[in-house]
């Protein structure tokens, strides 16, 4: 028997070292797995970053738009009190050129006033020199006739006192 059971120990394959080889591909396949995980954890760790940065980005993007947005009010109110202060600017300008039509408007009316005082100036130096005229002519027309007949009158009174008188006397 003793025979049989080294034939069988030989015939039969050596366990030990089947077992080892079992075993060093069961470690190798266990470390392969662990080290797929550790490679899945990590892209899963980095997809998470990823993510991270893509909504610190979109963050960042919507505070940016959020500021663009606010510049562009900034921008819109800046224009609109430009437009207000343009708006002020021409309705000054149309007060002051209605401001100085007005005061022209005033000028012609002083000067009209002053050619009508002068015309009724001149008018009233007309008429004062033409009744001055046609006084004074009239004046001295009944003045001369006056005093040429008072002369008239004086003389033949002496002469008729001194030619009919004497010849009624002598």
């Amino acid at each position: 028997m003793e025979g049989t059971f080294e034939n069988v120990l030989k015939a039969s394959p050596d366990i030990t070292k089947h077992t080892t080889t079992t075993t060093t591909t069961t470690t190798l396949l266990l470390l392969l797995l662990l080290l797929l995980l550790l490679l899945l954890l990590l892209l899963l760790l980095l997809l998470l970053l990823l993510l991270l940065l893509l909504l610190l980005l979109l963050l960042l993007l919507l505070l940016l738009l959020l500021l663009l947005l606010l510049l562009l009010l900034l921008l819109l109110l800046l224009l609109l009190l430009l437009l207000l202060l343009l708006l002020l600017l021409l309705l000054s300008l149309l007060l002051l050129i209605l401001l100085i039509l007005l005061q022209l408007i005033l000028l012609l009316l002083l000067l009209l006033l002053l050619l009508l005082l002068l015309l009724l100036l001149l008018l009233l130096l007309y008429y004062n020199y033409y009744y001055y005229f046609y006084y004074y002519y009239y004046y001295y027309y009944f003045y001369y006739y006056y005093y040429y007949y008072y002369y008239y009158y004086y003389y033949y009174y002496y002469y008729y006192y001194y030619h009919c008188g004497n010849a009624i006397v002598q």
